[in-house]
């Protein structure tokens, strides 16, 4: 049976999560949100307890796997078990080991970038970013 492990990545801001959701390569169309958290569901399509603001159904993460899901609230964050240690992961999450610790760090780059970017747009700043061979992201803002 497949349960959820619950990292606190502090991902409140759901622009710039989804923004960090479609970097890492999910679809517009699979990232569902609401207002009001819903209920995450398991591998059998049966509603848990964990619930979320942001949601990647569980058909879109790959077989056997649980939602993906993010309460912005208390900025938690929901991943599968499985998904995290299965060996045939999604080809969207092969690079990343599945869902495991660089496919949380990656996607928290990809957050902190997405605030970046809108925070200096609302200044009339433009910042350029540059992905280095360590896998890391770097911002430059223009004046």
């Amino acid at each position: 049976m497949s349960h959820y492990i619950k990292v606190n990545a502090q991902f409140t801001h759901t622009r710039a999560l989804v923004a960090a959701l479609l970097a890492v390569g999910f679809e517009q169309q699979h990232i569902e949100q609401s207002d009001e958290a819903v209920a995450l569901n398991n591998y059998q399509g049966r509603a848990t307890e964990n619930r979320a603001h942001v949601r990647i159904p569980r058909e879109h993460i790959g077989e056997c796997c649980n939602d993906f899901g993010v309460n912005t609230e208390t900025g938690e964050v929901f991943i599968c078990d499985y998904a995290k240690t299965r060996a045939n992961v999604p080809a969207i999450l092969e690079k990343f080991g599945g869902h495991g610790d660089r496919f949380i760090n990656r996607l928290t780059q990809e957050y902190q970038y997405a605030q970046t970017v809108e925070a200096y747009a609302l200044q009339g700043q433009y910042v350029e970013r540059v992905d280095t061979p360590d896998g890391t992201i770097k911002a430059y803002v223009s004046c």
